[in-house]
């Protein structure tokens, strides 16, 4: 698929503290190969991680899925393991975006 000058790519991914690395390797790769393209991440934590300084290097926009403002993000986000954590915010997130 071949894009148009008006066509916007925009790659959104989602992670815990645990994976934030990971995301980060992502986005650069991205960054590095598509310079155009925006890379959105989704935090699913409490609040953004204070050793993460320097995420704005990485990421276009950075959102805490707290703030995505959808019920009971809290009792079941929190309550369960990363990766259904994660599974739980997929959802949502992308129908924002």
């Amino acid at each position: 698929m071949l894009l148009t000058d008006k066509e916007e790519v925009i790659i959104a991914t989602i992670a815990t503290t645990g994976y934030l690395p990971r995301a980060m390797v992502m986005a650069k790769s991205v960054k590095k190969h598509m310079p155009e393209t925006k890379v959105i991440v989704c935090i699913v934590e409490e609040k953004i991680p204070q050793h993460t300084n320097g995420l704005s290097a990485y990421f276009d926009k950075v959102i805490l899925a707290k703030n995505l403002g959808f019920p009971t993000f809290i009792n079941l986000s929190f309550n369960i393991i990363n990766s259904k954590g994660l599974m739980h915010v997929k959802p949502n997130y992308y129908f924002i975006y």
